[in-house]
């Protein structure tokens, strides 16, 4: 389910992040709601069902466009503009990925897909229903790929809606090829993505967006203060605001600092002062819970005692001296006046308090070059 618009060869982690507007920290934040929606390994066990439904591809497509429309109906206009000039090929090869492309503001958007009647059809053909939407609505507008899929799931979400009050007989057989797709989203592609961001220099590719894209998706469709879904089709809405909004409505929000205050060091030695200052790390990469796990102790160790001793760690407290985060840099060799984060852990949510700390604590003039976990 990839739309090719706007890909950019050997792109990295890093440029992935410096597109969308954040840092690996807020992304890994976000991430831990996923506890909340469900643990791919304890979904409903059922093999998928391979049964063909009575819907051929422009039926499907139909539905699709009534599900938005009913979901919707201010851009209902425009849903029938995508529904009536989009288009599509039904018939491309079984192998092909199914795509949506943009061809400009005078002619309609492509779908290519391989359609047979199957349940996951059916969602494939409303998650590209939802990428030709948003293309014709944002008329060419720059729509960073996650923000592209979160209106592709979110036309999912709008069939499942649809369907569930107004053909209950096909809902479960749906809602099974979404939740069985959820395996997939939630599962190797999250690996893929948790994967990528131990490392800013990780070569992009297109399956991380998957997990964000689904996961914002469920969450903004189903809040009924969520903001305005029809942004999400015009593109006006960044991935950060979608990041901002999910902090402030679940658990990943007020997770709790148990860790205890830093007791005020002036008088020791600077060998404590080095061994407390791991330790601190040692404690928040555990409660960060990944990125950190495949170092051995003494890679660990050396990594950060080589921070200590060159300047280039810092540990953030709050107001109660609790520790809430830390980041490690190097300075580029060619330009001092540039830095390379090695990683940021704010595992209790205050990421954006540890940037502006940092930021607070370098140099007048100094430009962060990259984010990593």
């Amino acid at each position: 389910m990839e739309d090719y618009n706007l890909e950019v060869d050997h792109c990295t982690v890093s440029d992935w992040l410096n597109m969308h507007g954040v840092d690996a920290e807020a992304v890994k934040v976000t991430l831990r709601t996923l506890d909340t929606l469900g643990n791919p390994d304890q979904l409903c066990a059922f093999s998928r069902n391979r049964e063909e439904l009575d819907l051929n591809a422009e039926e499907a497509w139909r539905l699709a466009s009534q599900a938005l429309q009913h979901s919707m109906p201010k851009l209902s206009e425009a849903i029938c503009c995508i529904a009536h000039d989009c288009e599509r090929n039904f018939q491309a090869p079984e192998g092909n990925r199914p795509y949506t492309f943009y061809r400009g503001p005078d002619k309609g958007p492509f779908i290519s897909m391989h359609y047979n009647k199957l349940p996951e059809d059916v969602m494939c053909v409303a998650h590209e229903f939802g990428h030709a939407l948003q293309y014709h609505i944002s008329q060419g507008r720059t729509i960073p790929p996650v923000v592209r899929e979160i209106a592709a799931f979110v036309a999912e979400e709008a069939l499942l809606e649809f369907v569930k009050y107004r053909l209950p007989e096909m809902h479960l057989r749906l809602y099974k090829a979404w939740e069985e797709d959820n395996k997939t989203y939630f599962g190797r592609d999250l690996e893929q993505l948790y994967s990528a961001l131990c490392s800013s220099r990780s070569q992009y590719c297109y399956e991380i967006n998957y997990p964000m894209g689904r996961l914002i998706a469920n969450r903004v469709y189903k809040d009924a203060t969520k903001p305005s879904v029809m942004n999400i089709f015009r593109g006006t809405i960044s991935l950060s605001a979608f990041l901002s909004f999910i902090k402030e409505k679940n658990g990943a929000i007020k997770m709790i600092n148990h860790l205890p205050e830093i007791p005020k060091s002036e008088n020791d030695p600077p060998a404590i002062v080095a061994y407390r200052s791991v330790g601190i790390m040692v404690l928040l990469d555990i409660d960060s819970r990944r990125g950190e796990c495949e170092n051995s102790i003494c890679q660990y160790y050396s990594e950060r005692l080589y921070h200590l001793q060159s300047k280039t760690a810092f540990i953030a407290t709050n107001d109660e001296r609790k520790p809430i985060g830390y980041a490690l840099w190097n300075v580029d060799k060619n330009d001092p006046t540039l830095i390379h984060l090695q990683r940021q852990a704010a595992p209790f949510g205050n990421h954006l308090e540890l940037q502006k700390k940092l930021q607070a604590l370098l140099p007048a003039g100094m430009q962060v070059a990259s984010y990593q976990l």
